[in-house]
């Protein structure tokens, strides 16, 4: 699948976002959308029209450019449908077309978690965030915020202490820096993670880009921790978005006659879990330890189905492979080979790493 192709249909604004991932969904990949605009082939009416549409308005030689700069910053891309695309990202029901970014490769980096709360945060919000920030990231757990002013910032600084890698989600262009007091930290977090945003090189912050980041920062995560958030907060909106993803959602109670308290003590009293240290995290959060101490279970004796049983041999022990992978090999799917890999994951012959392959972790 091409980057190129993938920033051409991105940039036809002509078509909404939504109806770009359908025909994406519908013919496999940004470049066999575009191949199916030039053909013009389709035999359903709206399609077509889509497809006019976007014969009419993509402009290669402005994506090329796009593209051209990118790779002059050592950036690097993922477009909605690759391969690579980020299987949680995926899920989520707006998922970003592309998704560019600079430093280590998302593939590289496991385990992650939102960490989100105000700009300025209480005296309290910010002792809390700095010691369970601390811990999270001394488990080797990546932290993901937005690298703004507050908690966003104490959550990066601590997986760098640590020596963690940390994802920064911008609401902005990768050729700009928001707030320029952070220019430091960027780079600093490039050094041994990324920063990443869905809007093209020079777009700047704008008010209406933070809710979009927002959504993006929950959707890589297996969860989101919020730590302070008042009634109109931005964190908020994260902690929102990955209820309606279904991500786990944790959250620091605090007095309750503080405004900052609001929201996490409502999300508490809604089911959201209260967290008073980093280990009632840890429990709800899949770590390679837990895949250690499933690997030395000894009860290696497992009743599977036949299908399940197939599926099975198409792994080597220890070595991850995708759901794309293993559909091309039994011929299935992709519906019936997640209903098998439930299956092997229940009764726990594999388990699911954060990027989405698998792993065999019995014989």
């Amino acid at each position: 699948m091409s980057l190129l192709d993938s920033i051409v249909l991105a940039q036809v604004s002509e078509v909404s976002p939504r109806m770009k991932r359908s025909l994406i969904d519908r013919f496999g990949s940004a470049s066999h959308v575009i191949e199916a605009a030039r053909s013009l082939d389709s035999k359903d009416e709206t399609e077509q029209a889509l497809l006019n549409q976007i014969a009419q308005s993509m402009d290669r030689g402005k994506a090329q450019r796009e593209l051209d700069q990118l790779l002059r910053l050592k950036g690097w891309g993922v477009g909605y449908g690759d391969p690579n695309y980020p299987f949680l990202l995926a899920q989520i029901p707006d998922p970003p077309l592309v998704l560019f970014g600079r430093g280590k490769p998302l593939c590289e980096i496991e385990v992650r978690l939102g960490f989100v709360g105000p700009r300025r945060p209480s005296t309290y919000g910010t002792r809390v965030a700095r010691w369970l920030s601390k811990d999270l990231a001394e488990e080797g757990v990546v932290l993901v915020s937005g690298m703004a002013r507050g908690i966003d910032a104490i959550a990066h600084e601590s997986c760098l202490k640590a020596g963690t890698s940390t994802l920064a989600v911008l609401g902005n262009g990768l050729s700009q820096v928001y707030p320029r007091e952070h220019a430091h930290l960027m780079e600093r977090i490039l050094d041994g993670g990324s920063v990443l945003t869905e809007f093209f090189l020079q777009d700047p912050p704008r008010r209406e880009h933070f809710p979009q980041r927002n959504r993006i920062i929950s959707g890589l995560s297996l969860g989101v921790v919020l730590v302070e958030a008042g009634e109109k907060s931005g964190a908020r909106i994260t902690a929102r978005c990955a209820m309606e993803q279904s991500r786990e959602v944790f959250a620091v109670p605090g007095p309750i006659d503080a405004p900052l308290s609001f929201w996490p003590n409502q999300l508490i009293s809604q089911g959201a879990k209260l967290v008073s240290s980093s280990a009632d995290i840890m429990e709800e959060i899949p770590l390679e330890k837990k895949a250690k101490k499933l690997k030395s279970n000894e009860n290696s004796s497992i009743s599977l189905s036949l299908e399940a049983r197939k599926l099975l041999e198409q792994f080597v022990m220890d070595t991850p492979i995708g759901v794309d992978d293993l559909a091309r090999r039994v011929d299935e799917a992709l519906p019936q080979v997640m209903q098998l890999l439930t299956e092997l994951e229940m009764k726990g012959a594999i388990i699911r790493q954060p990027d989405a392959r698998y792993v065999r972790i019995v014989a």
